[in-house]
């Protein structure tokens, strides 16, 4: 058990963790909503509540993330269509996460180890996108409600045994994460790795009550996620059919999924073979074995676990997707730190007793690692801003919304919208989204058209009650005959 600290000492720990986030990704503060939110959105707002709270809790009709869509229903309820009700919410709860993922570690750490963890892990440059758009909701629901959930069941085996209430609660906890996003459906996995890392049994004649001790809180929540998938394939939703969602069980997509992600944990600066990467795996792992750290091997678990529902789909082009199984990767950092200085401070205890600067070893060990982190921190965050990581399409749909604000601030029901050469080019249903979700109104008809020559435009009259043009930069009223 790691050794207990005043819990003012992990407030204060903790706090600089979140203070240190906070100024990393400040600058994704102000990015506007994107298209990938417009559409999700939408999407919410014309779905019934009723709907979204049965694709919840009857996780098995195959509902696509729902508990995403109530948030963007509630957010949109409460503040409308402005960013800032969004990007707030979802920097608390980025917050939320980075307090939970704190907690997680140190049930599992000392406090020194938890923090370092907390630390490393705060932060990626390839991660960008989860600071910067709200259309990564659906992994910052699933991180809260994936972690809460292990937390419970960590907390609960380390009192002794995990009570029904506890055991409701992580139910409860695995239905929302898996409503958040699909990476949820292996959780149970991640309790079972837990119990073989820490509590295996002892003996073969233990197997059967360690399987019934566990099964109120990782069997069930197995049953969760078998019936979530099945529903999910019997449902067969149009959007499992699309070639991003579609699961390709091949060992050539899995390596070329595994080249891909690793490839956006260098920060794109190394490229693997199939055989590097897997050798690379293996060796973390053997790693682990070796060390006989059950820190590292936990978080090794821990990562590939939460990466197999990755690795058998066509591999993503930005990191947000790692955001729940980079969890692990810091635990399993910080658990190889941690060996490495207590080798150094032995070393230099072996090699030089008498000196003052032997017993100091570890802690000049750490602050070299606490500064490398932070250099390498601020300079991903240099080039993401940069280079402009975020999705884009931010600017396009704030002026047209913003836009047609200006120039009508009330638009009566049914009114007739014509927009000449929008930004949003062959993208058909980008300015309807965007302007029904501006005025709160699904009866205004918005239809688009390509114009290339200049001069008065010719159109039936009374066809449309407003036509606007954009230039370029701006929309404007057009002049008709």
């Amino acid at each position: 058990m790691p050794p207990q600290f005043p819990r003012a000492h992990d407030f204060s720990l903790t706090l600089l963790v979140v203070v240190y986030f906070l100024y990393l990704v400040w600058p994704a503060t102000h990015d506007y909503l994107n298209p990938d939110d417009t559409m999700n959105l939408y999407v919410a707002w014309t779905t019934p509540v009723a709907a979204l709270l049965k694709g919840t809790f009857a996780f098995w009709t195959g509902a696509i993330r729902p508990v995403g869509s109530l948030y963007y229903r509630l957010i949109y309820a409460l503040g409308g269509f402005h960013p800032l009700p969004f990007r707030l919410t979802c920097f608390l709860l980025l917050i939320l996460n980075l307090v939970l993922a704190f907690q997680f570690y140190r049930l599992l750490t000392a406090l020194r180890d938890a923090f370092l963890a907390a630390f490393i892990g705060c932060f990626h440059g390839a991660m960008w996108t989860i600071y910067s758009s709200t259309g990564t909701i659906y992994d910052i629901l699933c991180q809260t409600f994936v972690l809460t959930a292990v937390i419970l069941y960590v907390a609960g085996r380390r009192q002794g045994g995990i009570s029904l209430l506890r055991v409701i609660l992580i139910w409860l906890c695995t239905i929302l994460a898996i409503g958040s996003k699909e990476m949820a459906y292996t959780l149970p996995l991640v309790f079972v790795c837990y119990e073989l890392t820490f509590h295996p049994p002892e003996a073969l004649g233990a197997i059967g009550p360690w399987v019934r001790q566990q099964f109120p809180a990782v069997g069930v929540t197995a049953l969760f996620s078998v019936a979530a998938w099945l529903g999910r394939k019997a449902a067969k939703n149009g959007v499992d059919q699309l070639y991003g969602y579609k699961p390709l069980l091949t060992s050539e997509n899995i390596l070329h999924a595994l080249r891909q992600y690793l490839y956006l944990l260098s920060f794109k600066t190394m490229i693997f073979t199939s055989a590097q990467a897997v050798l690379l795996l293996t060796m973390a792992l053997l790693l682990a074995l070796l060390l006989r750290s059950h820190v590292m091997l936990f978080g090794w678990l821990y990562t590939t676990v939460f990466a197999i529902p990755l690795l058998i789909v066509p591999p993503r082009h930005s990191g947000y997707v790692l955001y729940v199984p980079s969890t692990g990767l810091a635990l399993y950092a910080a658990g190889a730190i941690r060996f490495g200085t207590i080798f150094l401070e032995r070393v230099t205890l072996n090699l030089a007793w008498r000196s003052p600067w032997a017993r100091a070893a570890r802690n000049i060990m750490l602050s070299l690692v606490l500064l490398a982190t932070i250099l390498l921190h601020l300079l991903q965050r240099h080039l993401v801003v940069a280079r402009d990581f975020a999705p884009g399409g931010e600017d396009q749909v704030r002026v047209l919304s913003e836009d047609v604000l200006r120039l009508y601030p009330r638009l009566p029901t049914n009114t007739r919208l014509l927009l000449i050469n929008d930004a949003f080019g062959d993208e058909r249903w980008q300015p309807m989204f965007v302007i029904h979700l501006t005025y709160g109104d699904r009866s205004l008809k918005i239809t688009k058209m390509r114009q290339e020559r200049t001069g008065v435009l010719r159109i039936l009259p009374g066809a449309y009650d407003h036509v606007l043009v954009y230039d370029g930069g701006h929309y404007r009223k057009a002049r008709t005959n």
